[in-house]
């Protein structure tokens, strides 16, 4: 990379941080003070519980610790205002019924969820009282966790997976690929997004004029079949769908990914860092930031109801030149100049 292009990436990137923060300031600034001064705390702890997909995503990845950290920013300092009971569903989204469970058995006063829509539908089933914060939920109006986004009606509130057109993952995967070449799609039929991604792939695959092969995968041995069928298909770049099991296995997927000389686009930061050429993902640090708030808003006596549910819309685009020169694909001037941050 060129000296004039690195400082345009790093310049970028300051900005956008900046950016960032001034939000949060803003919106923490424009909100809290009016539902700090309605509910004292407890001379207690209160427990907070956590549904999440996997531990590693949640607490070595460090969101839990960006949690906590916004959350005592906010007056709830853990072990003396808060104290935390943790669930994993660890890739087998039947257990999350159960794990929920226990969550209000354990006698949580809120659960926040991380695990996705399955895991939200999951929680909701087994409580309609204890409030429960989305943490990334995609369409949570459509798969019926809330009433509608600006009135959820319930005990669901938080935050729904950014919303962005899914043809933009293929236009750009086009960037990388010569005309009519075709592109690869995997995705969780497990998800319960599942056939609602697969149609939106194909409408914008119709509508970009691409050539479009989706593949069913769950475990990693439909994955590795999936990734020679699409060598064997001329296929050489593949898009990740946004699902949590892809998530947690992503090293695993992207090892065997480049074993077939394949490009991956993911669906978030995760998937760069573990080797895909390029990720397009909302801005989940500041995500679960923002789902602070709203831990801090219900445990000081807001009801989840009168909370709307917000849909961020700022994006981040990763770019992995490690990966890109491993597997000779060149990195388009166009997306080199767009790039938030570029691991090297």
């Amino acid at each position: 990379m060129s000296a004039l292009v690195r400082r345009f990436v790093l310049r970028r990137q300051f900005l956008r941080r900046a950016g960032a923060l001034g939000a949060l300031v803003a919106v923490d600034g424009a909100f809290p003070l009016v539902a700090r001064s309605q509910s004292p705390k407890s001379d207690r702890a209160r427990i907070i519980g956590v549904l999440g997909y996997t531990r590693s995503l949640w607490i070595e990845n460090g969101p839990d610790r960006i949690f906590k950290t916004e959350l005592e920013r906010l007056g709830w300092k853990e072990g003396k205002d808060v104290a935390f009971e943790y669930r994993f569903v660890q890739n087998d989204y039947e257990r999350a019924s159960k794990l929920a469970q226990e969550l209000i058995n354990s006698g949580a006063e809120l659960i926040l969820v991380s695990g996705g829509v399955n895991a939200v539908a999951a929680a909701k089933s087994r409580t309609s009282t204890i409030p429960i914060v989305i943490l990334a939920a995609r369409n949570p109006v459509k798969f019926g966790l809330v009433s509608s986004m600006s009135h959820p009606g319930g005990n669901v509130t938080g935050l729904a997976w950014a919303s962005i057109d899914w043809g933009k993952y293929l236009e750009l995967a086009r960037e990388f690929l010569d005309d009519g070449a075709p592109i690869g799609v995997i995705a969780n039929p497990q998800n319960l997004v599942y056939t609602d991604y697969i149609a939106q792939n194909e409408a914008a695959a119709r509508r970009l004029g691409i050539k479009l092969q989706s593949y069913p995968a769950v475990t990693m041995d439909d994955i590795g079949r999936a990734f020679a069928a699409m060598r064997t298909s001329g296929i050489t770049l593949v898009v990740v769908g946004p699902d949590l099991r892809y998530t947690a296995n992503m090293r695993d997927i992207c090892a065997e990914a480049l074993k077939d000389r394949l490009a991956i686009i993911g669906a978030n930061k995760v998937a760069a860092d573990a080797g895909a050429v390029v990720s397009l993902m909302p801005d989940f640090d500041y995500m679960v930031r923002r789902a602070s708030w709203y831990v801090d808003q219900i445990l000081r006596g807001a009801k989840p109801a009168d909370l709307p549910v917000e849909q961020p819309d700022k994006f981040l685009l990763v770019l992995n030149l490690k990966t890109a020169k491993a597997i000779s694909v060149e990195i388009p001037q166009s997306v080199l100049l767009r790039a938030d941050e570029v691991i090297e």
